[in-house]
């Protein structure tokens, strides 16, 4: 389970990512999101751990496949 694996899906990022991922969500749901905004503000902030933790869990190849929309997202982010 804790093994890095070079060479195909590596399981420890998948499940730093997965981590990552579930924070966000359940600080999105609307009783966190409207009595604690600060708590739903920061841990949003996790989506960049989220994204470089996937890209390590999935490859090379898959990561490509959602590199586009990345890169559209921060382009939007450091327009803002």
């Amino acid at each position: 389970m804790l093994d890095w694996k070079d060479i195909g899906i590596a399981n420890l990022p998948g499940l730093i990512s997965l981590i990552a991922g579930l924070l966000m969500w359940v600080t999105s749901l609307p009783p966190v999101r409207k009595l604690n905004f600060e708590l739903f503000f920061y841990t949003h902030q996790l989506y960049v751990i989220f994204v470089v933790f996937l890209a390590l869990h999935v490859g090379d190849f898959i990561f490509t496949m959602a590199a586009g929309g990345i890169f559209i997202f921060i382009l939007d982010r450091f327009l803002r």
